[in-house]
């Protein structure tokens, strides 16, 4: 077990609670200093990086500004850097951090402890910012935190909230991110202070424990300010070091006594026999999870974890046609089970395969929005298919017995439709033959990401009519330049429609084309829920768009589940 050579403290609750430093605590980092260096990182999101060590000063440490590195000066540092404009919803005394930054006409809502704007009117606003297309920061999703009178509530049930309501999930930058302990620890970093050798002292076990330790460190918990009767057990038998308070956990650390148990064994043999047995169990453990989390074991779901280090758990190898989803996470699947209940039970009728795939397993790691990374998974999935059928996690099958082999023309190698409201090309569903051009133009549509405008611009929709024009429309400079003009001036849905039209003036009548078709109005495989209030016709209707649990009515659940058993 290497040494501790380097420090991260918590700051309230684990050296000070408001302007009352913990008993003993001055004295405690005074002598921890003699020994190694230190850094204070803290989730406070209620003062700034000034007015909190002038805190602290009045509490009687002797603490330099730049030793203290916040969730706020984090989040300063994502705006500055992708050039956002925030909606700032955080109190008076947090704002300094942020001098400086463009808050006019806001593309992006970051929201820190503030409970003075956690009223309706406030948090309406940010809600109509973030589910027209407004990125979501948020400072930190702390459940509570310590004060003078108690436990009170954090900012994490206010950024769910906007998360549950808006379908979208917040950038989270403070603790418990592994980014932000190595930013933390950066300012002390040697050749000898790494993760490794690094200890996290505070009081909240998910954000500053078991978050230090995922990060590669080690982590005490202390039993002051937010700590309750238990939390020790959350972490980890192997990582867990636990003490009364900061003035123990610095003499834990100077005895050489804070515990982390290696798990390698002396013996090579065992060891790979031991990695062996766990990859298996892994595996089978992801297959059972999802099945189970989804309601639906023992089915044709397949769920990959990436065709480099895992499998594709499909059925029968003669069927080479796969229906894909891709989410964002595991817990995502629960909010679309209708439609996945029926995707899955269509491919089990008709023989094909079905995919649930979890993005972040591929090796897609440019993409930093969900919906551009998906058609960069489905780009790695489809050379192990003839044909892949991408489908939104909210789509589901009314009519299980059209068939996709309907809809396809092996004379193209992309296909999409066009939605009935507006001349928008679906870019939620599409059906993609397994050629190298089709492979790249799928991973070519997951880069516009990069080329997108810092403005409302529809992320995956509006990039794909920007794409299409470009690529096939290369001669038509002029036009497209015209119709760009609108897309980065683009406030709303209403000008993101706008630039979708301008773009198909340019395709005019025109549908096919040398490798990419676009079905026209009505022929496509899919449409909108809400266009008929959910009715749907067994004649004309395949499969329908945006079925979300939250937006649906009580399901004939018995009816379901006799389907799925056919």
């Amino acid at each position: 077990m290497s040494r501790i050579a380097a420090a991260l403290i918590d700051l309230s609750g684990t050296i000070h609670v408001e302007d009352v430093a913990i008993s003993g605590a001055v004295a405690a980092l005074e002598k921890l200093r003699t020994a190694m260096p230190v850094r204070f990182v803290t989730n406070t999101t209620k003062e700034s990086q000034r007015v909190l060590q002038e805190r602290l000063l009045k509490c009687g440490f002797k603490i330099e500004k730049e030793e203290i590195f916040t969730s706020l000066l984090a989040a300063s540092q994502l705006v500055r850097s992708k050039k956002l404009r925030p909606l700032l919803m955080l109190e008076n005394e947090a704002l300094e951090d942020f001098r400086g930054i463009e808050t006019q006409n806001p593309n992006a809502v970051v929201i820190g402890l503030a409970p003075s704007h956690f009223e309706y009117d406030q948090m309406n606003e940010a809600f109509r910012l973030v589910i027209n297309g407004a990125e979501l920061i948020a400072i930190h999703k702390a459940r509570y935190f310590k004060t003078k009178d108690g436990l009170s509530l954090g900012p994490g049930a206010f950024v769910t909230g906007l998360e549950f309501s808006t379908d979208r999930k917040a950038t989270v930058v403070g603790k418990p991110q592994a980014h932000f302990f190595s930013a933390g620890l950066d300012a002390i970093r040697t050749d000898d202070v790494t993760e490794s050798t690094t200890v996290m002292i505070g009081d909240d076990v998910n954000d500053d424990v078991i978050g230090a330790i995922n990060a590669g460190m080690r982590g005490i918990l202390v039993k002051t300010g937010k700590y309750r009767k238990g939390d020790e057990e959350k972490i980890d038998v192997q990582h867990r070091n636990v003490a009364e308070s900061f003035v123990e956990a610095v003499d834990l650390i100077l005895a050489g006594k804070v515990f982390c148990k290696s798990r390698r064994s002396n013996s090579w043999l065992y060891f790979y026999f031991f990695l062996l047995i766990t990859v298996f169990l892994v595996t089978f453990w992801k297959v059972w999870q999802n099945n189970r989390i989804s309601g639906m074991r023992g089915s044709t779901i397949g769920y990959i974890y990436g065709p480099e280090n895992g499998v594709f758990f499909t059925n029968d190898d003669y069927t080479r046609i796969a229906i894909v989803s891709v989410v964002e996470h595991l817990e995502d699947i629960g909010l679309y089970e209708t439609a996945i209940s029926t995707m899955q039970c269509y491919a089990k009728i008709q023989g094909y395969h079905y995919i649930l795939a979890l993005d972040s397993d591929f090796d897609c790691n440019n993409n930093e929005d969900g919906y551009f990374r998906r058609h960069c998974v489905v780009s790695k999935i489809l050379p192990h298919f003839d044909y892949v059928l991408f489908v939104d996690a909210d789509i589901g099958v009314v009519n299980p017995q059209k068939r996709i082999e309907d809809y396809m023309d092996h004379s193209y190698d992309i296909i999409f439709y066009d939605r009935f409201y507006n001349w928008e090309v679906m870019a939620g569903s599409y059906l993609a033959r397994n050629t190298k051009y089709a492979a790249q133009f799928l991973a070519g549509w997951a880069d516009q990401e990069h080329k997108i405008p810092n403005r409302f611009h529809g992320t995956d929709n509006g990039a794909i009519h920007q794409y299409l024009v470009e690529i096939l429309f290369p001669n038509h400079k002029r036009a497209i330049k015209t119709c760009l003009k609108v897309y980065e001036k683009s406030r709303n849905y209403e000008d993101l429609f706008t630039f979708e039209a301008c773009i198909r003036s340019i395709f005019g009548s025109q549908r096919k084309f040398d490798r990419i078709a676009i079905l026209e109005k009505g022929t496509g495989w899919a449409r909108d829920t809400w266009l008929t209030n959910s009715m749907w016709s067994k004649e004309h209707d395949f499969m329908l768009h945006n079925w979300k649990e939250a937006e649906m009515y009580p399901k004939p659940r018995g009816l379901i589940e006799c389907v799925i058993r056919l």
